[in-house]
């Protein structure tokens, strides 16, 4: 088995997981928000591990993630968290994610008939 060694070798119970955002109240309530923080959209994805310095390509085709790009294109941040999502909790995300950069968006609606809207290169950065 490949995954013997590696960092999810001990399956589910190798990742600390958030409690389920399911049912949970907004969290832009400034009373609980440090100063100076930042929020940025969340881009939940299976059991894949992703480290810095390395780049991916997505393609892009959900309607919630189809707005993402375009907030994040509209704001210019560029940016967003990458969450490993529970395989069998929905709601639950690890504690710990990665920071991915958009380097090079290309719309593709017209060529794929509108199944996916755009394939893009990041690059994760934190």
């Amino acid at each position: 088995d490949d995954f013997a060694d590696g960092p999810l070798s001990d399956g589910v119970d190798s990742v600390s997981w958030l409690p389920t955002v399911v049912g949970a109240k907004d969290i832009e309530d400034p009373k609980i928000t440090k100063e100076g923080a930042e929020f940025l959209p969340l881009f939940p994805l299976g059991g894949i591990v992703y480290t810095p310095n390395s780049e991916h390509v997505l393609n892009i085709f959900e309607p919630r993630y189809r707005q993402m790009y375009t907030d994040i294109l509209m704001n210019g941040s560029k940016r967003f968290v990458v969450s490993m999502s529970h395989p069998t909790e929905s709601g639950r995300f690890a504690q710990m994610g990665v920071l991915f950069e958009l380097e090079e968006l290309k719309e593709v609606s017209e060529q794929t008939e509108d199944q996916i809207k755009y394939i893009c290169n990041h690059k994760v950065t934190g």
